[in-house]
């Protein structure tokens, strides 16, 4: 599992995730990934947490369109499936072929989940806690099957 911890405070950066962060998560589309928008408490506009959450989620949360473009209300175009081929192949990606797709992209679109927080207050980590608990209850049992 990866989670990917973004800081929305910081108004230079909250705009995209970093391309290292961006790296290991086209070098392991497989892994469950969450994304974690922290120091909301921060933010004197909440509104703009559901901007950054489709900027930085590429509109798709969890296989599905996520929120509705701000500027023209629109949903955007369910284009999951073919995300996902896309992604499934790059298990074998060298750094440059990864370095190349990264180019110029603010967010990824295999996120399962994203969660808002505020770890300072506590606002919002027992769901992650819970979200967490619950993804390695189902992998211990997938591990478990296998075995049998």
């Amino acid at each position: 599992m990866l989670l990917v911890l973004h800081d929305v405070s910081n108004r230079w950066t909250r705009g995209s995730l970093s391309p290292k962060i961006l790296r290991l998560l086209h070098l392991y589309p497989e892994k469950e990934s969450i994304l974690v928008l922290n120091k909301i408490d921060l933010l004197k506009e909440k509104r703009l947490l559901l901007t950054l959450t489709t900027k930085l989620s590429e509109g798709i949360i969890g296989g599905n369109a996520a929120s509705p473009d701000e500027f023209d209300n629109r949903f955007y175009p369910q284009k999951c499936d073919v995300v996902k081929e896309e992604l499934s192949c790059s298990n074998s990606l060298t750094e440059k072929e990864v370095a190349k797709k990264i180019e110029g992209k603010i967010g990824w679109p295999q996120f399962s989940n994203v969660f808002m927080i505020s770890a300072i207050d506590g606002d919002g980590v027992a769901e992650i806690a819970v979200s967490i608990i619950v993804l390695v209850k189902k992998f211990a049992l997938i591990i478990m099957l296998k075995i049998l």
